[in-house]
């Protein structure tokens, strides 16, 4: 039996995220989409992929893989992205923000 601590485990929960979505030029046929997961799929980081209509969403990890990185893989995966945005995101983010309402904000202000 060793005396040293075990690791302690990673909380997801307090971990930071980013959230890209990219607009494409063209919708996506059922080829180009499965092409542009398994791209997605195969980066360090990438947490979750939607598609819908002309837009792809994708929820990643920054520390593991960068906003650049994935609009290759999606030019390399056969679309054209017309437009890109990427916002922070994480669960403690989120929450925070939920709880703040306009009508909260103005009442401490006295």
């Amino acid at each position: 039996m060793s005396d040293e601590p075990s690791p302690a485990p990673q909380d997801e929960s307090l971990h930071d995220y980013v959230d890209a979505s990219f607009t494409l030029a063209d919708a996506l046929t059922p080829t180009v989409e499965k092409s542009v997961r398994d791209a997605l799929d195969q980066l360090p980081g990438v947490r979750s992929v939607s598609l819908v209509q002309k837009t792809v969403a994708v929820h990643y990890d920054p520390t593991e893989t960068a906003q650049t990185k994935i609009a290759s893989a999606l030019e390399s995966a056969g679309v054209r992205i017309e437009d890109a945005k990427a916002t922070a995101s994480s669960p403690m983010t989120d929450a925070l923000t939920e709880k703040i309402t306009p009508s909260e904000e103005s009442s401490g202000e006295q």
